[in-house]
């Protein structure tokens, strides 16, 4: 797996962690419930960055911390 699609699978199961917990979602619920509001794509843009965003460094960490914890040989 490359680094683009494991990036892409992650950042699905933090949206769909989002879309199913409603907490830090609800701005992606906001822009999706009203199609018609000139607001909806800003709404759903900038409740999708401010879950991905945040997460990414966290995840460039586990990787890191991965890297450095666990041999080549069982890396593969």
């Amino acid at each position: 797996m490359t680094f683009w699609e494991y990036l892409g699978t992650r950042c699905q199961q933090l949206l769909v962690g989002a879309y199913q917990h409603a907490g830090a979602g609800n701005q992606i619920f906001r822009g999706i419930s009203s199609p018609v509001s000139a607001n909806t794509p800003n709404e759903v843009l900038s409740g999708t960055l401010g879950i991905v965003v945040p997460a990414l460094p966290f995840d460039a960490g586990y990787v890191l911390i991965g890297r450095l914890t666990i041999s080549r040989g069982f890396r593969g």
